[in-house]
């Protein structure tokens, strides 16, 4: 297996677990997982999305701006989740803009080789360079990014009396 295969296999992945915990929740978007807040679903789902339209186009290519830039104020780190609906689009178009930011990805990833992922991240700033200094840095970000949240969204749910989905 080729590096660039198993970084899809791993985006997939991630990405399948990730969306099955979300598309549970879609009955509760706002939905914490503490007594003291957290980031709910559909933060989560605008997050994934703006961040990795920023990876592939600001990070990896140094582009002036992504595709999702819109989303920058609702869904960058450090917005942080707010309670009230009126200040989200809706589910659907949040699963429309995760798509297309990892259709985005894809299409990325079909233009380069194995010796592409050493290359630098070109629009990496000086201070993240040990974490998402080159494309292999950043596309294993992407890949693992939506595990990171899992555990947010595995607590909302267990918050909500539901049963696991996975084993």
């Amino acid at each position: 297996m080729h590096t660039i295969d198993f970084i899809r296999m791993s985006m997939d992945a991630s990405k399948e677990m990730s969306l099955s915990l979300i598309n549970d929740l879609q009955d509760e978007p706002f939905a914490q997982p503490t007594t003291n807040g957290g980031n709910h679903a559909i933060w989560i789902l605008g997050h994934l999305a703006y961040i990795e339209s920023v990876m592939i186009h600001q990070l990896i290519q140094s582009k002036d701006t992504c595709t999702l830039a819109h989303h920058k104020e609702t869904f960058d780190p450090e917005s942080g989740p707010s309670t009230e609906p009126s200040e989200y689009p809706s589910f659907e178009q949040l699963f429309e803009d995760y798509n297309t930011a990892r259709r985005e990805t894809v299409e990325y990833l079909d233009t380069i080789t194995q010796d592409d992922l050493n290359s630098p991240a070109l629009g990496c700033p000086e201070a993240w360079k040990p974490h998402f200094g080159t494309v292999a840095q950043c596309l294993d970000f992407i890949a693992h990014h939506p595990s990171l949240h899992f555990g947010q969204l595995a607590d909302i749910r267990k918050s909500l009396g539901r049963k696991p989905i996975f084993g």
